[in-house]
């Protein structure tokens, strides 16, 4: 009797044990069988607990917009900007943004004369390479936006005409673990590769007009020049010989253009008809795109003696359409 009263109080003091842990346990119970035995009884049992997945955090950052760097420099190019968006494509929160441009071909001497500074299009100042990321915070599929524009001094055009450099730029970040907290973990994209080549202007000095030659003796009667239109780019001249006796046959002639020289193009007294297109005359002589200047033509024969003044003279107008081709004019368009 007093035996199977201690089985049934262990069964139920064990499966209240279970019931509260729900966990693996065992519960030895010992019972004294009498003194004199010494015998022991023992129960166990066990529960299962669920599967648990535990998943890794995924730090990864891309960056963008520093490809569009890869530019020119001209004289009438000096800077460039590009739209530069930093995002975070992992799946935890990233900060501790570090940013560093590398040289990784061409003359290092270019990057370091380059200013580069960085706007955020989300409010405040400006910054350059050390402090553009300074304080970002990325949670996951965030991104932020800057404006990187990379500006070549003036004074530093001609100094690296045909120099060219290629710059990487890897962005760099830690993974959050905890508000504040940056782990080990970093994440880095440096697939940002640009190339920037310097062209200067020539640095042969525009002509300097000379003054258009006048006749220090007077020569015969000045023949009649005509000038008609041949098209929106282009004029036909064309002149009489003077009193024959003055020239011999086949004696070339020169045209200048305000005291510049043009080419001859095989003009002489067997042809006193000249073609003359825009494309000849020299850009120092044109005004500024949309203006209409006027230009003096002259015709002087190509022989020693005495007969060296002009001819003839006429007036043409020029009217730049664009900076590199201009419309010519017969009458004043004006």
């Amino acid at each position: 009797m007093k035996l199977g009263l201690a089985r049934r109080w262990t069964r139920q003091r064990v499966q209240r044990v279970l019931a509260i842990t729900a966990i693996v346990s065992t519960a030895f119970i010992a019972g004294g069988l009498g003194a004199d035995h010494g015998t022991f009884a023992t129960w166990g049992d066990t529960r299962s607990l669920s599967d648990v997945t535990l998943t890794a955090a995924i730090a990864d950052v891309a960056v963008s917009g520093f490809t569009d760097q890869t530019a020119t420099y001209t004289a009438g190019a000096l800077s460039f900007t590009s739209r530069v968006v930093v995002e975070n494509t992992g799946s935890t929160q990233l900060q501790q943004f570090t940013a560093k441009p590398t040289v990784v071909a061409g003359n290092s001497a270019l990057w370091g004369a380059v200013a580069t500074t960085f706007t955020a299009e989300q409010g405040g100042g400006t910054a350059g390479w050390d402090t553009w990321l300074q304080g970002l915070v990325l949670d996951a599929g965030q991104s932020a936006a800057y404006d990187a524009t990379l500006t070549l001094p003036s004074g530093e055009l001609q100094q690296f005409d045909g120099a060219s450099v290629t710059v990487s730029v890897t962005v760099t970040a830690r993974a959050s673990t905890s508000a504040g907290t940056a782990s080990k973990w970093t994440a880095s994209d440096a697939t940002s590769t640009f190339t920037q080549t310097v062209d200067a202007p020539d640095s042969t000095p525009t002509p300097t007009p000379t003054p258009t030659p006048t006749p220090t003796t007077p020569v015969g009667p000045n023949v009649n020049l005509t000038i008609t239109q041949a098209g929106d780019h282009q004029l036909m001249l064309t002149w009489a010989n003077p009193v024959t006796a003055l020239l011999t046959p086949g004696s070339p002639y020169k045209i200048y253009v305000n005291g510049i020289e043009l080419p001859q193009n095989g003009i002489s007294t067997y042809n006193t008809t000249y073609s003359l297109p825009s494309s000849v005359i020299p850009t120092a002589l044109w005004p500024p795109v949309g203006q209409t200047a006027a230009l003096t033509i002259t015709i002087v024969p190509d022989v020693t003696g005495w007969l060296t003044g002009p001819i003839a003279q006429g007036t043409v107008w020029v009217r730049p359409d664009a900076a590199t081709d201009a419309l010519l004019f017969a009458t004043n368009p004006n």
